[in-house]
């Protein structure tokens, strides 16, 4: 065995303990993602000479520090500030790996391991606690039946709505990035997860990628693949409105109206100081009037909530309200500014949807998202494809 070899043997020892133990920090099997920390540390440290950040990224990085430092300094509590800060701004260490690692095309094979442990590991943990309810794998309890029998699973992020993001965007990343065909089995494989979490965003997200690969006018077929596409949603959304009850909520059209109402009632009422009509129409009234009274006794404009109540806030369904609400002006100004700091890919409308998608629960700031946003921010797709191409050749 030559030099070469050992390294390639070491590189692809390190990218699958990275992704296994990035993938699987929200599951039974670790909860936590320290482990990955420790890990991208190691291998930055190792690099320390070669790596490269230029000076609006080194000016990003700076603010954000400022913006910590005060955070700690001004909170009741240093250990509430430092859980918010690895909550919302995680990310920004793989961000550091990314911009100074390349995924190359012998990692095709890891990636496809790794999705493929994803959804084995949410369809087993599907029948586990469909056949044996009493056993708990999680913190979150679900205690909703979907069609009067299926308790959905949790999956690797601990939250279905988390777990079958990270299926979705993980897999158009290893099916855009390399270019190369995914077999018949692990396709199935992948949609049979995401219909076992059952979750109305999944959903959507799927839906909406779908019909973005399909936005190609070259040809003619492309365009009766798009019209297809829309037409099959169509249906889809004409069936959702005629769904009723509980068992069938997380595709009926009502329950996404009601979800959206609450979210609009939250800004009008912390902003606008209006009351709105019809509030026993809205799905969590007390849970959104409660928060709103909460934090408009602990909202300061520039630092949040985080500098007043010694409590994290690091949970709920509506991901970027939290994030204003915890911090504030200067949390915002420094998480845009890493963020087009780094935004080095052609990748513009699916970090869109990534941001879209936290409307609801915060994808983007979970242990995967973490991982996931800096993947899509840095590496552009249709760059690398050309590339590889040319490699190829």
């Amino acid at each position: 065995m030559n030099l070469n070899s050992i390294k390639n043997n070491k590189e692809n020892i390190f990218i699958f303990s990275l992704l296994f133990l990035v993938f699987f920090s929200e599951t039974i099997l670790l909860d936590t993602l320290v482990p990955a920390y420790i890990l991208i540390i190691i291998y930055l440290l190792i690099n320390l000479s070669k790596i490269k950040i230029s000076l609006f990224q080194y000016v990003s990085i700076i603010v954000t520090i400022f913006y910590f430092t005060s955070v700690l300094i001004l909170s009741p509590s240093s250990s509430s500030a430092l859980i918010n800060f690895k909550y919302f701004f995680g990310f920004i260490i793989f961000l550091l790996f990314f911009k100074n690692f390349n995924f190359k095309k012998k990692h095709f094979f890891i990636c496809r391991l790794i999705l493929f442990l994803i959804c084995s590991y949410t369809l087993i943990e599907s029948l586990i606690i469909n056949i044996y309810p009493d056993i708990s794998l999680h913190q979150e309890i679900h205690t909703a039946k979907f069609f009067g029998f299926y308790t959905r699973s949790y999956g690797i992020g601990g939250n279905s709505t988390i777990s079958s993001l990270s299926i979705i965007f993980f897999y158009y990343f290893i099916f855009k990035f390399y270019k190369k065909k995914i077999s018949f089995f692990e396709n199935i494989q992948v949609l049979l997860s995401i219909i076992s979490l059952f979750s109305t965003s999944g959903f959507l997200m799927l839906f909406l990628i779908i019909i973005i690969e399909n936005i190609k006018f070259k040809y003619i077929n492309d365009i009766l693949k798009l019209f297809i596409v829309i037409f099959l949603f169509l249906i889809l959304i004409y069936i959702s409105t005629h769904i009723k009850g509980d068992n069938f909520q997380k595709i009926s059209f009502d329950y996404l109206v009601l979800v959206i109402n609450d979210k609009l009632y939250w800004y009008k009422m912390l902003f606008e100081d209006k009351n709105i009509e019809n509030l026993n129409q809205l799905y969590s009234f007390k849970k959104y009037y409660l928060d709103v009274l909460e934090s408009k006794d602990c909202f300061k404009l520039l630092y949040g909530c985080q500098v007043l109540d010694p409590t994290p806030n690091t949970s709920g369904d509506f991901a970027i309200k939290i994030f204003i609400k915890q911090n504030g002006l200067m949390g915002l100004f420094s998480y845009l500014l890493l963020i087009t700091s780094f935004f080095c890919s052609k990748n513009y409308l699916i970090v869109a949807i990534l941001f879209l998608t936290s409307l609801h629960y915060g994808f983007i700031f979970s242990n995967v998202g973490h991982f996931i946003l800096p993947l899509f921010l840095i590496f552009s797709l249709k760059k690398y494809n050309l590339e590889s191409f040319i490699n190829a050749r």
